[in-house]
């Protein structure tokens, strides 16, 4: 890459990270990284109950860490900060709210739990994954709730598209979305249209999936309907798994024919040769 930025970056104001973001930020510097984009979770619903949370964002705290971050590093990286905003269709006023803020360099759309539901991660760890079928099931509403984002917007990119797979492989259900291929057709023609695009999350690579999220399949069925703009990152949470696993992600845009990635800057994307 001639450019290495992982626009997918956790602090300690994501409720599964313990990391200042300051201190995530120098981390980035020693491991050569050019661009760093901030996305902490700004979760509609909370992950343990499904519930609406209307205390999910503080633009404030937010803005005061990405400063601190800033004056940590001295220049010696570029700083974006962005947002990981999940279930937002699920909550079009409150989402309007949030993005009515700005200052906002990437707003990545998410789906860690179906509407009136936990999260997957959630439903992993009190085991309610318990068969076959209703993983099946579940995945149908998943793709339906894709759809629904795509129509709704909201965000510049969908992220790690794939998410519950990894806590259903954990269960013992090895699946994958390669049957819902027209469903995922049509969401992406729908963000090839309106100019957005997906995510390429590397974490599948070190979470136990042994790939990227989306899978290099639907990486490039992306391609096919006319895709063009895509992001890598990382999803980290801790400091040693930023940019980790970016080579999985180049390799897999490669083989699918793209030649460069997106890197956004205000909510405006910007591309760089892989």
């Amino acid at each position: 890459m001639t450019f290495l930025a992982d626009q997918h970056v956790h602090s300690d104001l994501s409720g599964d990270c313990s990391v200042p973001m300051r201190e995530m930020a120098r981390a980035a510097v020693k491991k050569g990284v050019d661009c760093l984009c901030f996305t902490d979770h700004c979760d509609l619903e909370d992950y343990q109950t499904g519930a609406y949370d209307p205390d999910c964002f503080d633009g404030a705290v937010r803005r005061e860490a990405y400063e601190n971050a800033l004056f940590s590093v001295g220049g010696d990286i570029e700083i974006l900060l962005g947002l990981e905003l999940g279930e937002s269709a699920h909550r079009p006023e409150k989402t309007a709210e949030i993005l009515a803020c700005g200052g906002f360099d990437l707003i990545i759309g998410s789906i860690h739990n179906l509407r009136g539901d936990v999260d997957f991660y959630t439903r992993h760890s009190r085991n309610l994954f318990i068969s076959k079928e209703q993983c099946m099931k579940l995945l149908e509403r998943y793709v339906k709730e894709h759809l629904e984002l795509a129509r709704f917007g909201g965000f510049d990119v969908i992220a790690h598209i794939g998410y519950p797979l990894r806590y259903m492989k954990d269960a013992g259900f090895d699946l994958t979305l390669d049957g819902f291929r027209d469903e995922f057709a049509e969401i992406f023609r729908l963000l090839a249209g309106s100019g957005r695009g997906i995510e390429v999350n590397t974490a599948g690579v070190r979470r136990g999936m042994g790939e990227v999220a989306p899978s290099p399949e639907l990486i490039r069925l992306f391609r096919d309907c006319g895709g063009q703009i895509v992001t890598i990152g990382s999803d980290a949470h801790t400091r040693e798994d930023i940019a980790a696993d970016f080579s999985w992600g180049v390799d897999a845009l490669k083989d699918a024919g793209f030649t460069h990635y997106t890197v956004f800057r205000g909510r405006k994307p910007e591309f760089y040769e892989l």
